[in-house]
């Protein structure tokens, strides 16, 4: 996306470990921890995924607790429409899925 390689692409992370001088055993360990953290998702989904990663930072919070309540849902459409992603009723179903899934993981962590 945006002309550069994936994240995931492990080409770009040894490329990077290697530009900055990191011996071969760290790249190789560099790899093999990136390789357990790759998470497939479905075509369908992709939309959806980028929505929800780009929404990162657009949590709203519960007073001065930190508790986080769930995202700004103004902050949505805005930013769907400067990814070009049109904003259907499944994705935004799917983005209160990804939500409601969040939100149950920070409050197991104790966020």
């Amino acid at each position: 996306m945006y002309g550069r390689r994936p994240r995931h692409d492990p080409r770009s992370l040894a490329d990077e470990l290697r530009r900055f001088g990191a011996p071969p055993e760290v790249i190789a360990a560099a790899l093999r921890e990136r390789e357990d953290k790759v998470v497939a998702i479905h075509p369908d989904n992709v939309e959806t995924v980028t929505l929800f990663a780009a929404l990162s930072t657009q949590w709203r919070h519960a007073g001065l607790t930190g508790v986080r309540i769930g995202l700004d849902y103004q902050a949505i459409e805005p930013t769907a429409r400067m990814l070009g992603i049109a904003l259907t009723p499944e994705i935004f179903s799917g983005l209160r899925v990804m939500e409601m899934e969040a939100l149950a993981a920070m409050r197991e962590e104790g966020y």
